[in-house]
């Protein structure tokens, strides 16, 4: 007996559904699922900037063979950059060194190595409107960014 879950295997609401599901949250689900107030993530990337090899490791410069230009991601983070594209990338405020990762529904956490700032914005709605997150994702980043 029991009830079997199985995650759907692309992002959709149900998918994001599932990862509110308590069995879901008991796995610890690498890679998404995880829950934690907006100021505990920011907290977290805080420590991220004070780890001195953080700031050599958080970075890539590598550029593609293909196409000639800069991958601005890193094994974990998006990084702002300087190719003029870091609004693209939600990061219109901070620093080119920044780094960040958006999550589902418009969260969204980054930290800027050249001023110390952390920030973190969570909400309790999915919103279905990838242009709503990421306005709101870039234009909450230029605010916050302003504070310093």
């Amino acid at each position: 007996g029991g009830m079997h879950y199985v995650m759907p295997s692309t992002i959709s609401l149900d998918a994001l559904l599932v990862m509110n599901h308590p069995a879901t949250r008991i796995a610890g689900v690498p890679g998404g699922g995880g829950f934690a107030r907006a100021g505990e993530i920011a907290l977290v990337y805080q420590r991220l900037l004070a780890l001195p090899a953080v700031a050599f490791e958080i970075r890539n410069r590598m550029v593609s063979d293909t196409d000639n230009v800069v991958a601005n991601r890193s094994l974990a983070f998006v990084i702002a950059g300087d190719d003029g594209f870091a609004a693209h990338r939600w990061m219109a405020g901070p620093s080119p060194r920044a780094f960040g990762h958006m999550g589902a529904g418009g969260q969204i956490a980054w930290a800027d190595p050249d001023t110390g700032l952390s920030f973190a914005f969570v909400h309790d709605t999915l919103d279905q409107d990838p242009r709503t997150d990421f306005l709101r994702s870039r234009d909450l980043s230029t605010l916050a960014s302003a504070c310093v």
